[in-house]
């Protein structure tokens, strides 16, 4: 990825997946992998056409638990909150 931090709004990031996103498709390339999926910052990923994500078990199209995912995982400060996660 690429970042400016002399410019954060460039979102250097998004632009360079989307130029990934360009190639795949004039490859007629049929999946194209854009990273993992965590925290707030990743949300933007589940805009894309064709958008799934793997649960774990198996590949999803729900944008709304991806993002609800992502949310929480903003959320989880210490050892504690992650723990509250896995036995809730």
């Amino acid at each position: 990825s690429a970042w400016n931090y002399h410019n954060p709004k460039m979102s250097l990031g998004k632009k360079l997946v989307n130029f990934e996103v360009a190639v795949a498709k004039s490859t007629n390339l049929q999946y194209l992998y854009i990273g993992q999926g965590y925290e707030k910052g990743s949300i933007y990923k589940s805009e894309y056409s064709g958008f799934q994500w793997w649960t774990g078990n198996e590949w999803s199209k729900d944008k709304q638990k991806y993002r609800q995912l992502c949310m929480r995982d903003s959320s989880i400060n210490t050892l504690d909150d992650l723990s509250k996660v896995f036995n809730d």
